[in-house]
Protein backbone atom coordinates (compact mmCIF):
# COMPACT_ATOMS: atom_id res chain seq x y z
CA UNK A 1 0.00 0.00 0.00
CA UNK A 2 1.17 3.52 -0.79
CA UNK A 3 2.37 5.31 2.32
CA UNK A 4 1.87 9.05 2.65
CA UNK A 5 3.60 11.55 4.91
CA UNK A 6 1.52 14.65 5.63
CA UNK A 7 3.60 17.73 6.46
CA UNK A 8 1.66 20.14 8.67
CA UNK A 9 3.51 23.35 9.65
CA UNK A 10 2.07 25.59 12.34
CA UNK A 11 2.89 28.82 14.15
CA UNK A 12 0.97 30.63 16.90
CA UNK A 13 -2.39 29.07 15.94
CA UNK A 14 -2.97 26.02 18.15
CA UNK A 15 -6.76 26.00 17.88
CA UNK A 16 -6.80 26.30 14.09
CA UNK A 17 -4.01 23.73 13.97
CA UNK A 18 -6.12 21.32 16.02
CA UNK A 19 -8.90 21.54 13.41
CA UNK A 20 -6.48 21.06 10.51
CA UNK A 21 -4.94 18.07 12.26
CA UNK A 22 -8.38 16.58 12.86
CA UNK A 23 -9.20 16.81 9.16
CA UNK A 24 -6.07 14.78 8.36
CA UNK A 25 -6.81 12.18 11.03
CA UNK A 26 -10.28 11.77 9.48
CA UNK A 27 -8.76 10.25 6.32
CA UNK A 28 -10.11 6.76 5.65
CA UNK A 29 -8.64 3.67 3.98
CA UNK A 30 -5.14 5.12 3.63
CA UNK A 31 -1.78 4.53 5.28
CA UNK A 32 -0.17 7.76 6.45
CA UNK A 33 1.87 9.46 9.11
CA UNK A 34 1.91 13.14 10.07
CA UNK A 35 4.97 15.34 10.57
CA UNK A 36 4.07 18.47 12.54
CA UNK A 37 6.56 21.34 12.32
CA UNK A 38 6.06 24.04 14.95
CA UNK A 39 7.80 27.05 13.42
CA UNK A 40 8.96 28.69 16.64
CA UNK A 41 5.58 29.61 18.10
CA UNK A 42 5.46 32.15 20.90
CA UNK A 43 5.98 30.51 24.32
CA UNK A 44 2.47 31.61 25.35
CA UNK A 45 1.12 28.85 23.06
CA UNK A 46 3.35 26.12 24.47
CA UNK A 47 0.70 24.64 26.76
CA UNK A 48 -1.92 24.46 24.00
CA UNK A 49 0.46 22.78 21.58
CA UNK A 50 1.71 20.48 24.34
CA UNK A 51 -1.84 19.32 25.05
CA UNK A 52 -2.38 18.45 21.39
CA UNK A 53 0.89 16.51 21.27
CA UNK A 54 -0.03 14.64 24.44
CA UNK A 55 -3.25 13.46 22.78
CA UNK A 56 -1.46 12.25 19.62
CA UNK A 57 -1.04 8.66 18.52
CA UNK A 58 1.88 6.79 16.97
CA UNK A 59 1.24 8.21 13.50
CA UNK A 60 2.41 11.68 14.52
CA UNK A 61 5.86 13.21 14.88
CA UNK A 62 6.34 16.69 16.36
CA UNK A 63 9.29 18.89 15.42
CA UNK A 64 10.02 22.17 17.22
CA UNK A 65 11.97 24.99 15.53
CA UNK A 66 13.67 27.74 17.51
CA UNK A 67 11.60 30.87 18.13
CA UNK A 68 12.15 33.77 15.73
CA UNK A 69 10.16 36.97 15.48
CA UNK A 70 8.95 36.21 11.92
CA UNK A 71 9.45 32.48 11.99
CA UNK A 72 11.69 30.57 9.62
CA UNK A 73 9.17 30.81 6.81
CA UNK A 74 6.80 28.22 5.32
CA UNK A 75 9.38 26.83 2.87
CA UNK A 76 11.90 26.12 5.61
CA UNK A 77 9.24 24.51 7.79
CA UNK A 78 7.95 22.32 4.97
CA UNK A 79 11.45 21.29 3.91
CA UNK A 80 12.26 20.39 7.51
CA UNK A 81 9.14 18.23 7.69
CA UNK A 82 9.96 16.55 4.38
CA UNK A 83 13.47 15.75 5.61
CA UNK A 84 11.93 13.79 8.49
CA UNK A 85 9.21 12.12 6.41
CA UNK A 86 9.20 8.37 5.78
CA UNK A 87 6.35 8.07 3.27
CA UNK A 88 6.72 7.34 -0.42
CA UNK A 89 4.64 10.45 -1.15
CA UNK A 90 4.47 13.86 0.53
CA UNK A 91 1.28 15.83 1.21
CA UNK A 92 0.92 19.28 2.76
CA UNK A 93 -1.70 21.23 4.69
CA UNK A 94 -1.63 24.76 6.11
CA UNK A 95 -2.55 24.99 9.77
CA UNK A 96 -5.49 27.33 9.07
CA UNK A 97 -6.96 25.14 6.31
CA UNK A 98 -8.82 21.83 6.21
CA UNK A 99 -9.07 18.67 4.17
CA UNK A 100 -12.79 18.20 3.52
CA UNK A 101 -12.78 14.87 1.70
CA UNK A 102 -12.06 11.87 3.96
CA UNK A 103 -11.18 9.81 0.88
CA UNK A 104 -8.61 12.23 -0.52
CA UNK A 105 -5.63 10.00 0.29
CA UNK A 106 -7.34 6.73 -0.58
CA UNK A 107 -8.30 8.10 -4.02
CA UNK A 108 -4.73 9.29 -4.53
CA UNK A 109 -3.43 5.83 -3.55
CA UNK A 110 -5.69 4.25 -6.15
CA UNK A 111 -4.53 6.70 -8.84
CA UNK A 112 -0.91 5.92 -7.96
CA UNK A 113 -1.56 2.17 -8.21
CA UNK A 114 -3.30 2.55 -11.57
CA UNK A 115 -0.49 4.74 -12.97
CA UNK A 116 2.20 2.38 -11.78
CA UNK A 117 4.77 5.11 -11.19
CA UNK A 118 3.20 8.52 -10.48
CA UNK A 119 5.24 11.64 -9.76
CA UNK A 120 2.54 14.22 -9.11
CA UNK A 121 -1.12 14.15 -8.07
CA UNK A 122 -3.17 17.38 -8.22
CA UNK A 123 -6.66 18.11 -6.91
CA UNK A 124 -8.88 21.14 -6.22
CA UNK A 125 -10.13 23.03 -3.18
CA UNK A 126 -12.61 25.72 -2.18
CA UNK A 127 -11.52 29.21 -1.20
CA UNK A 128 -13.19 30.92 1.75
CA UNK A 129 -12.80 34.50 2.97
CA UNK A 130 -14.40 35.82 6.17
CA UNK A 131 -16.81 32.89 6.27
CA UNK A 132 -17.98 33.10 2.65
CA UNK A 133 -17.01 30.87 -0.26
CA UNK A 134 -15.23 32.67 -3.10
CA UNK A 135 -16.32 32.08 -6.70
CA UNK A 136 -14.02 29.93 -8.84
CA UNK A 137 -11.81 29.65 -10.76
CA UNK A 138 -8.86 30.39 -8.51
CA UNK A 139 -6.53 27.42 -8.95
CA UNK A 140 -6.90 24.69 -11.61
CA UNK A 141 -10.59 23.89 -11.20
CA UNK A 142 -11.29 25.29 -14.69
CA UNK A 143 -8.87 22.90 -16.38
CA UNK A 144 -11.57 20.70 -17.91
CA UNK A 145 -13.27 23.76 -19.39
CA UNK A 146 -10.05 24.97 -21.01
CA UNK A 147 -8.90 21.52 -22.15
CA UNK A 148 -12.07 19.62 -23.15
CA UNK A 149 -10.05 16.99 -25.01
CA UNK A 150 -8.21 15.64 -21.95
CA UNK A 151 -7.74 11.90 -21.91
CA UNK A 152 -10.72 10.11 -20.29
CA UNK A 153 -10.43 9.59 -16.52
CA UNK A 154 -9.08 6.34 -15.15
CA UNK A 155 -10.97 4.14 -12.69
CA UNK A 156 -10.11 6.54 -9.84
CA UNK A 157 -11.68 9.46 -11.75
CA UNK A 158 -8.30 11.08 -12.49
CA UNK A 159 -6.95 12.40 -15.78
CA UNK A 160 -3.44 12.08 -17.17
CA UNK A 161 -2.21 15.62 -17.88
CA UNK A 162 0.83 17.40 -19.29
CA UNK A 163 2.42 20.71 -18.25
CA UNK A 164 1.11 22.34 -21.43
CA UNK A 165 -2.44 21.37 -20.51
CA UNK A 166 -2.09 22.43 -16.87
CA UNK A 167 -0.86 25.89 -17.86
CA UNK A 168 -4.15 26.56 -19.66
CA UNK A 169 -5.94 26.65 -16.29
CA UNK A 170 -6.51 29.94 -14.51
CA UNK A 171 -3.97 29.35 -11.75
CA UNK A 172 -1.76 26.72 -10.13
CA UNK A 173 -2.42 23.85 -7.76
CA UNK A 174 -2.21 24.86 -4.09
CA UNK A 175 0.06 22.79 -1.84
CA UNK A 176 -2.97 21.74 0.21
CA UNK A 177 -4.10 19.54 -2.69
CA UNK A 178 -0.75 18.57 -4.24
CA UNK A 179 0.85 15.19 -3.59
CA UNK A 180 4.40 14.60 -4.81
CA UNK A 181 6.62 11.55 -4.88
CA UNK A 182 9.18 12.10 -2.13
CA UNK A 183 12.08 11.22 -4.42
CA UNK A 184 11.03 13.96 -6.87
CA UNK A 185 10.63 16.48 -4.04
CA UNK A 186 14.19 15.77 -2.94
CA UNK A 187 15.48 15.88 -6.52
CA UNK A 188 13.96 19.36 -6.89
CA UNK A 189 15.57 20.50 -3.64
CA UNK A 190 12.19 21.06 -2.00
CA UNK A 191 10.75 24.54 -1.74
CA UNK A 192 12.85 27.66 -2.34
CA UNK A 193 13.57 29.02 1.15
CA UNK A 194 14.62 32.41 -0.24
CA UNK A 195 11.02 33.10 -1.32
CA UNK A 196 8.77 34.47 1.42
CA UNK A 197 5.84 34.63 -1.00
CA UNK A 198 4.46 32.22 -3.64
CA UNK A 199 7.03 29.54 -2.92
CA UNK A 200 4.15 27.12 -3.59
CA UNK A 201 3.70 28.49 -7.12
CA UNK A 202 7.44 28.22 -7.67
CA UNK A 203 7.43 24.59 -6.55
CA UNK A 204 4.38 23.78 -8.69
CA UNK A 205 6.06 25.08 -11.85
CA UNK A 206 9.30 23.24 -11.12
CA UNK A 207 7.42 20.04 -10.26
CA UNK A 208 5.25 19.91 -13.39
CA UNK A 209 8.37 20.69 -15.45
CA UNK A 210 10.27 17.66 -14.09
CA UNK A 211 7.45 15.17 -13.42
CA UNK A 212 7.23 12.22 -15.79
CA UNK A 213 3.64 11.29 -14.90
CA UNK A 214 0.95 13.63 -13.57
CA UNK A 215 -2.66 12.96 -12.64
CA UNK A 216 -5.37 15.57 -12.13
CA UNK A 217 -8.25 14.71 -9.79
CA UNK A 218 -11.20 17.05 -10.54
CA UNK A 219 -12.46 16.89 -6.95
CA UNK A 220 -12.57 19.53 -4.24
CA UNK A 221 -10.78 17.94 -1.33
CA UNK A 222 -9.84 20.93 0.85
CA UNK A 223 -10.94 24.32 2.15
CA UNK A 224 -8.45 27.17 1.95
CA UNK A 225 -8.97 30.28 4.06
CA UNK A 226 -7.79 33.27 2.03
CA UNK A 227 -5.58 35.65 4.06
CA UNK A 228 -7.32 38.91 4.96
CA UNK A 229 -5.10 41.87 4.10
CA UNK A 230 -6.05 43.76 7.26
CA UNK A 231 -4.51 41.01 9.40
CA UNK A 232 -0.85 40.14 9.79
CA UNK A 233 -1.11 36.57 11.05
CA UNK A 234 0.30 34.90 7.94
CA UNK A 235 3.12 35.27 5.45
CA UNK A 236 0.91 36.60 2.64
CA UNK A 237 -0.21 39.62 4.66
CA UNK A 238 3.15 40.24 6.34
CA UNK A 239 5.05 40.76 3.09
CA UNK A 240 4.61 44.14 1.40
CA UNK A 241 3.13 44.43 -2.09
CA UNK A 242 6.48 45.39 -3.66
CA UNK A 243 8.25 42.49 -1.95
CA UNK A 244 5.58 40.13 -3.26
CA UNK A 245 6.15 41.34 -6.83
CA UNK A 246 9.90 40.88 -6.45
CA UNK A 247 9.35 37.31 -5.24
CA UNK A 248 7.14 36.69 -8.27
CA UNK A 249 9.81 38.07 -10.60
CA UNK A 250 12.44 35.83 -9.05
CA UNK A 251 10.40 32.66 -9.46
CA UNK A 252 9.49 33.55 -13.05
CA UNK A 253 13.12 34.28 -13.95
CA UNK A 254 14.04 30.84 -12.61
CA UNK A 255 11.60 29.23 -15.04
CA UNK A 256 12.79 31.36 -17.97
CA UNK A 257 16.34 30.17 -17.32
CA UNK A 258 15.86 26.53 -16.37
CA UNK A 259 12.48 25.07 -17.41
CA UNK A 260 12.65 22.10 -19.75
CA UNK A 261 9.21 22.63 -21.28
CA UNK A 262 9.04 25.57 -23.72
CA UNK A 263 5.42 26.14 -22.65
CA UNK A 264 6.59 26.83 -19.10
CA UNK A 265 9.22 29.28 -20.31
CA UNK A 266 6.58 31.03 -22.44
CA UNK A 267 4.23 31.15 -19.42
CA UNK A 268 7.02 32.70 -17.33
CA UNK A 269 7.78 35.39 -19.95
CA UNK A 270 4.11 36.35 -20.20
CA UNK A 271 3.63 36.53 -16.44
CA UNK A 272 6.89 38.41 -15.97
CA UNK A 273 5.64 41.19 -18.26
CA UNK A 274 2.36 41.33 -16.33
CA UNK A 275 4.15 41.40 -12.97
CA UNK A 276 6.48 44.19 -14.07
CA UNK A 277 3.51 46.22 -15.29
CA UNK A 278 1.67 45.75 -11.99
CA UNK A 279 4.78 46.71 -10.04
CA UNK A 280 5.21 49.86 -12.13
CA UNK A 281 1.54 50.78 -11.59
CA UNK A 282 1.79 50.23 -7.84
CA UNK A 283 5.01 52.20 -7.50
CA UNK A 284 3.52 55.07 -9.50
CA UNK A 285 0.47 55.02 -7.26
CA UNK A 286 2.79 55.33 -4.26
CA UNK A 287 4.48 58.36 -5.81
CA UNK A 288 7.75 56.57 -6.60
CA UNK A 289 7.84 57.89 -10.16
CA UNK A 290 11.46 57.24 -11.06
CA UNK A 291 11.37 53.63 -9.91
CA UNK A 292 8.02 53.12 -11.61
CA UNK A 293 9.48 54.40 -14.88
CA UNK A 294 12.38 51.96 -14.66
CA UNK A 295 10.12 48.95 -14.17
CA UNK A 296 7.79 50.22 -16.89
CA UNK A 297 10.68 50.24 -19.36
CA UNK A 298 11.66 46.73 -18.34
CA UNK A 299 8.08 45.53 -18.86
CA UNK A 300 8.04 47.12 -22.30
CA UNK A 301 11.26 45.31 -23.22
CA UNK A 302 9.84 41.96 -22.09
CA UNK A 303 6.53 42.32 -23.92
CA UNK A 304 6.23 45.32 -26.26
CA UNK A 305 2.77 46.74 -26.97
CA UNK A 306 1.37 50.07 -28.10
CA UNK A 307 -0.70 50.42 -24.95
CA UNK A 308 2.20 49.78 -22.60
CA UNK A 309 4.46 52.06 -24.65
CA UNK A 310 2.03 54.87 -23.88
CA UNK A 311 2.10 54.02 -20.15
CA UNK A 312 5.90 53.87 -20.18
CA UNK A 313 6.06 57.32 -21.75
CA UNK A 314 3.58 58.62 -19.17
CA UNK A 315 5.60 57.24 -16.25
CA UNK A 316 8.79 58.60 -17.84
CA UNK A 317 7.22 62.06 -18.06
CA UNK A 318 6.11 61.89 -14.44
CA UNK A 319 9.63 60.87 -13.47
CA UNK A 320 11.08 63.90 -15.23
CA UNK A 321 8.57 66.24 -13.56
CA UNK A 322 9.32 64.67 -10.19
CA UNK A 323 13.05 65.08 -10.71
CA UNK A 324 12.62 68.69 -11.79
CA UNK A 325 10.60 69.51 -8.68
CA UNK A 326 13.15 67.81 -6.44
CA UNK A 327 16.00 69.83 -7.98
CA UNK A 328 13.98 73.03 -7.70
CA UNK A 329 13.34 72.44 -4.02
Amino acid sequence: MTRFSVILPTRDRPELFRQALGSVLAQSDAEFNIVVVNDGSDPTHAAAYGAIEAESDGRMQFLELAHRSRGHGPSYALNTGAAHACGDYLCFLDDDDLWTDPYHLSRAARAIALAGDLDLYLADQEAWSDGAIQPPPIWIEDLLAHVPDLLPPDQSGCHAVTPDELLRANGFCHLNTLIVRRALFMELGGLDESLRYESDRDFYLRAIDRASTIRYAPFRVARHHVPVAARAANVSTMVSTAEKRLCQLRLLDKQILSARWPEIRQYAWMHKAYTLQKLADELAGAGLCRTAARYAREALAVRPSAGWLAMTMLYGARSLVSGFRSNKD
